[in-house]
């Protein structure tokens, strides 16, 4: 739960009230925003712990369940946030794309800030001097913008694309429905062996510590199917739902870019591109899953090719 909430947080895309929520859904756990708060706070996580009397503090040897990176990357949200929010020099000022850009030489995120009276970013250069310069958001906004036309689909091959998926839909639940069958007859098999092993126990046919060494066996076997059908019943629904937002956002993919609030179009960006950076010219990107194909087969000249 600790390392899936500072990965959710580190996207930039969920607010603490956001987090708890999510948790509800997700993790079936009531956690509440000050306890998400300490734990997105707290450096034992990566191996730090503190002495807060004397303010110390020292590697523990526990082992971590965040890698320092992370930790770092949800810090400097969680700075930049306390700017954003009234309490610093971002107070008041709207930037599209805070924490969204990394530098393309040192790795660190472009900082949001007015220069010359424009909304500008620069990278912080924590890493070290380079020459870093200040790059508009106007044109950041057109290298975005150019990113999110390469996927918008014309009506024909988002129809095409549909006609695929259905028939991919069909052969995906044939598979499922024979291979949930094969599983539940797995698990019907485990449940009889269990009802007679317990009977050959009660009837002294085997010792108590056979009888308990086996019976751990089959629970083990049993949880693995039952694990098994659960996730095939995620898949399906994902398979269903997914297909159908994938088209319909790459179909309009341009227009909701530039109509969209800035939460709206920081979602739009970490759920279709990965790993941004600013090479101090060009906007420079990778496409996440399955956008990458889209783009590929948007650009070519036949479809499929």
């Amino acid at each position: 739960m600790v390392l899936k909430l500072y990965e959710w947080y580190a996207t930039g895309a969920y607010s603490l009230l956001q987090l708890v929520e999510k948790v509800k859904a997700e993790l079936n756990t009531n956690l509440p925003k000050s306890n998400i708060a300490k734990i997105l706070d707290d450096k034992f996580y990566i191996g730090i712990a503190t002495y807060r009397k004397e303010n110390l503090e020292y590697p523990h040897c526990y082992e971590k369940i965040v890698p320092d990176y992370l930790f770092n990357k949800v810090q400097e949200i969680k700075n930049g946030r306390t700017l954003w929010n009234g309490k610093g020099k971002y107070a008041g000022k709207v930037f599209y794309y805070r924490a969204l850009v990394r530098c393309d030489v040192c790795g660190y995120s472009l900082s949001p800030e007015k220069h010359k009276g424009k909304n500008s970013y620069c990278c912080t250069e924590y890493g070290g001097k380079h020459g870093a310069k200040y790059v508009k958001e106007d044109i950041l906004t057109g290298e975005y913008a150019k990113a999110f036309a390469r996927l918008t689909l014309s009506k024909e091959t988002a129809q095409k694309i549909i006609e695929d998926l259905k028939k991919a839909n069909e052969d995906h639940l044939y598979v499922s429905t024979e291979f949930i069958g094969q599983l539940e007859k797995d698990k019907e098999k485990l449940r009889q062996r269990k009802s007679k092993l317990y009977d050959e126990y009660l009837d002294a046919g085997i010792t108590k510590e056979f009888y308990e060494e086996k019976l751990k066996q089959y629970d083990k076997e049993l949880a693995r199917v039952n694990d098994k059908l659960a996730s095939i019943e995620k898949v399906d629904k994902d398979f269903y739902t997914t297909a159908g937002y994938i088209i319909e956002l790459a179909k309009h993919s341009a227009a909701l870019f530039k109509r969209s609030e800035p939460e709206e179009r920081k979602l739009l960006i970490q759920t279709v591109l990965l790993n941004v950076r600013w090479n101090g010219k060009k906007l420079l990107y990778d496409y996440a899953e399955p956008f990458n194909l889209l783009a590929e087969m948007n650009e070519s000249p036949i479809w499929g090719v």
